[in-house]
């Protein structure tokens, strides 16, 4: 019996139970059968890796309402400049990174783009609280913070942003089942380092970071 002779539950479990996406290339190369099965919606939804919370609300949202997607997800990591503001945002037409090494779903934009466009929901809190609690196979969650007053001036300062709270997002991974590690980290910059204009609007452009001390010395959980 091959591969290809299992059952489809069985095939899915298989799939899932890949956390690397050089696993899951692999496995996607070996038919077309296999690839319609794990490109792109599985080996886009291993590891979510974003340096701005705004740039991405479109993926939050995204995995806000498809909870089975989300669920794919195994490893979730935010860059020191999550919570800065930017007027940029990712479109069907703007797919490109924020940062060069952002990894995000991408497949689901141009599925948007071809359908009819749906009816933005009204929400009264960020669409991130409801994507990481659906990430019920999540096993790493790794936060490298910047300097907390500028996390409390995006939070409280911006009307929209305010909706965000990053205390539900640490409630919401704190309920995962399957979690085997949480990191969180401080990072200190000197006044040169950061690449912010003084209106506090952030360009797509990334200051080299030199970790001069951690959060509040490094907290480290491992539940293996």
């Amino acid at each position: 019996m091959t591969l290809d002779d299992l059952p489809f539950d069985l095939q899915t479990e298989i799939i899932s139970i890949l956390s690397d996406p050089r696993d899951l290339l692999r496995l996607g190369l070996a038919s077309k059968y296999w690839k319609s099965l794990i490109i792109p919606w599985h080996i886009e939804y291993r590891i979510l890796w974003v340096s701005s919370y705004q740039y991405y609300e479109r993926v939050w949202a995204h995995l806000a309402e498809n909870p089975g997607l989300a669920a794919r997800i195994h490893t979730v990591m935010f860059n020191p400049w999550f919570l800065y503001l930017t007027m940029e945002r990712l479109s069907a037409t703007q797919r490109e990174p924020f940062h060069q090494l952002d990894i995000f779903p991408k497949a689901f934009l141009t599925e948007v783009q071809v359908k009819s466009q749906p009816v933005e929901q009204k929400r009264f809190y960020a669409p991130i609280h409801d994507a990481m609690a659906n990430m019920i196979n999540l096993q790493a969650f790794d936060w490298h913070f910047c300097n907390l007053d500028n996390v409390l001036s995006f939070v409280q300062g911006v009307r929209k942003a305010n909706r965000l709270r990053p205390g539900r997002i640490f409630s919401a991974v704190a309920g995962l089942p399957v979690l085997k590690t949480l990191e969180l980290r401080r990072m200190h910059f000197t006044e040169d380092e950061w690449a912010f204009p003084k209106d506090g609007l952030f360009t797509p452009t990334y200051p080299v970071c030199i970790p001069l001390g951690l959060f509040p010395a490094r907290v480290t959980a491992d539940f293996s």
